[in-house]
């Protein structure tokens, strides 16, 4: 059994030796300091068994102490880069250096995920159905899922609405990621009309005037079609109490509601898609533009 340590003495330069010299060099568009944090991060690791037959382990592909912590959301894929072997750690040196300075993906930070209270307003008409509204409460799960659930982090309320609005639950209901994500799944199909106005308006009253107020307030409609209502002035009216929106439509949604739902610019917080299926398609997007405007838009 031998040990060889990025750091040691010795006429041969270890693998971990010759990848934190090659990072270090790649890493033209990072500063100084970051390049040094990187070379001293990945001296860490050591070679150990060299007898032994390669085994998959996992280098973070980022700089720093504690980074998981400060910069990341969970350790994802493209967070973590697969290697074989020691040996193989300089073909990983280019693709690593891109992913650190791919800083559209390090907008998603613990920060961003436990600083909000979101509430869902949910259109529960007759032309939804039960299947897909079954569909609609498992985008929402979807989402619920990538923030940090708690009564100190992020708080989730959510709304279903047809001519009548019923509140499902507050933001104080549920304290744990799985206990809020069953009861999302609970929610019952109401089944009306389609008055996506005055849900707006109930949902301001009902949950966003029980916000805290070190939260951003993010509200997030989802309908399948026009509102039988006026949408723009209760849309406004949220707007101007700081509380940034999204709207999701779907099939026979109005293009005009949804952009007047929406914050601007609308590009970023209205989506549609022709079929309920296709939902899913948005999670991630969603949840990209939450953390990216997370220091961009005022809180109160």
């Amino acid at each position: 059994m031998k040990q060889f340590y990025s750091s040691g003495g010795g006429h041969h330069r270890s693998p971990i030796l010759q990848f934190a010299q090659h990072s270090v060099r790649s890493a033209i568009s990072l500063t100084s300091l970051q390049a040094y944090q990187h070379l001293q991060a990945t001296r860490k690791y050591s070679l150990q068994d060299t007898d032994a037959a390669p085994r998959p382990f996992w280098i973070r592909g980022l700089q720093g102490e504690d980074v998981r912590y400060k910069a990341v959301c969970r350790t994802n894929g493209h967070f973590s880069i697969n290697v074989p072997s020691w040996f193989g750690l300089p073909k990983i040196v280019n693709p690593m250096v891109k992913r650190m300075c791919d800083t559209d993906k390090l907008v998603c930070s613990k920060t961003c995920l436990n600083a909000a209270d979101i509430a869902f307003v949910i259109d529960g008409s007759s032309s939804v159905g039960t299947g897909n509204f079954r569909t609609v409460l498992q985008f929402i799960a979807n989402i619920t899922s990538e923030f940090e659930i708690s009564d100190t982090d992020t708080r989730i309320g959510a709304v279903q609405y047809t001519y009548e609005q019923r509140l499902e639950f507050g933001f104080d209901k549920y304290s744990t990621k799985q206990d809020l994500v069953n009861a999302i799944m609970r929610i019952g199909y109401w089944s009306g009309g389609t008055s996506t106005g005055a849900a707006i308006t109930y949902a301001s009253e009902q949950l966003f005037s029980k916000s805290k107020p070190n939260k951003r307030k993010i509200m997030i409609v989802i309908t399948d079609g026009r509102s039988y209502d006026d949408v723009r002035a209760p849309a406004a009216a949220v707007h101007r109490s700081g509380v940034i929106a999204y709207a999701v439509g779907v099939a026979w949604a109005a293009q005009d509601e949804l952009e007047s739902m929406a914050t601007d610019p609308d590009k970023d917080h209205s989506f549609f898609v022709d079929e309920f299926d296709s939902l899913y398609k948005f999670v991630g997007k969603i949840i990209q533009n939450i953390c990216t405007e997370y220091n961009s838009q005022p809180r109160n």
